[in-house]
């Protein structure tokens, strides 16, 4: 009785992770290569007093490609800050890393966030995403290029 309990628990975890792995592969063939303009939206002023900050990622867009030919990609994670007084979207960018599976699984509710020692000072006027064919950041939105961790302190 034991073994044929075993056999379904196998047979179950096989057909999630090939349903899983159906939707991203339809997750990347919605997604298109482009060039995002970072002119309209404005650079964080991210408090650097403040060691860690508690995001909830609402959407994530992992690269695609490997970085090569002096194209960097970037990923891109669309945040709420948690814990403070305004919760505001937040873009996050990393170039050319391979994110975290907390930062690209939404669907897994672990605390994630990112520390200010990581943020990266940018004056970068563009960056190279996959996103769906019509995305667009709002004019006025909060941007960063930083590393998103799953470690809370």
């Amino acid at each position: 009785m034991k073994a044929l309990t075993k056999i379904k628990f196998y047979y179950l975890a096989l057909l999630i992770s090939f349903t899983i792995s159906c939707g991203d592969k339809k997750l990347k063939e919605s997604c298109i290569e482009q060039t995002i303009s970072l002119e309209k939206i404005k650079l964080d002023s991210a408090d650097f007093n403040v060691r860690y900050t508690s995001i909830q990622i609402l959407k994530s867009y992992p690269i695609q490609k490997k970085c090569s030919n002096g194209i960097k990609y970037a990923n891109l994670f669309i945040c709420k800050r948690r814990l403070t007084q305004t919760s505001d979207t937040i873009y996050i960018f990393n170039e050319c890393i391979e994110p975290p599976q907390v930062a690209v699984d939404t669907a897994i509710n672990i605390e994630t966030g990112f520390f200010a020692r990581d943020i990266i000072k940018s004056s970068k006027k563009q960056v190279v995403l996959f996103v769906p064919e019509k995305f667009q950041i709002p004019a006025n939105a909060k941007y960063l290029f930083t590393e998103i961790t799953s470690t809370v302190l």
